[in-house]
């Protein structure tokens, strides 16, 4: 199992879609090379967020910065619907997202927060933790009471 985090717009997705074609070499901290199986299966915890404000809002898939309503983005309707889900379960999004018994050959695309990985460790999962950087990506400021990754 794989976790990978970054910035907007570093490639996330883009790294899952083509990993396998060996358009990254992958190192640990340690230096080893992490070796990649073709096997993953992609697994988002925000695809569901999406899903869900989609149904409520009668939405097909807009942009995140599009006006849904008066001054409210589609991003600003995603982030609120899934801090109202994850004050009713912290883990409602990691739960909702795949069948974690089935296998461990997962690859996550958007992970962010400490409690995720620590759920899917209680569940016996070992996961490996990825965290890409772009060079035109500008590295953001982060809020240490949101995110745990800190560099």
């Amino acid at each position: 199992m794989m976790m990978v985090c970054g910035f907007k717009g570093t490639g996330k997705d883009t790294f899952y879609g083509n990993y396998s074609k060996n358009y990254y070499s992958v190192y640990s901290i340690n230096s080893r090379c992490l070796l990649l199986e073709p096997s993953y299966v992609r697994v988002g915890f925000a695809d569901n967020v999406k899903k869900e404000v989609n149904d409520i809002y009668d939405l097909s898939n807009p942009n995140k910065d599009d006006i849904i309503f008066e001054n409210t983005t589609y991003r600003d309707l995603l982030i609120t619907h899934a801090k109202n889900k994850k004050k009713e379960d912290i883990n409602y999004w990691v739960k909702k997202s795949y069948d974690w018994k089935k296998r461990n050959n997962v690859m996550i695309t958007d992970f962010r927060f400490l409690h995720e990985y620590e759920y899917l460790v209680k569940l016996g999962h070992e996961p490996v933790t990825i965290r890409l950087f772009r060079s035109e990506v500008t590295i953001q400021q982060i809020y240490l009471k949101d995110l745990w990754i800190i560099f």
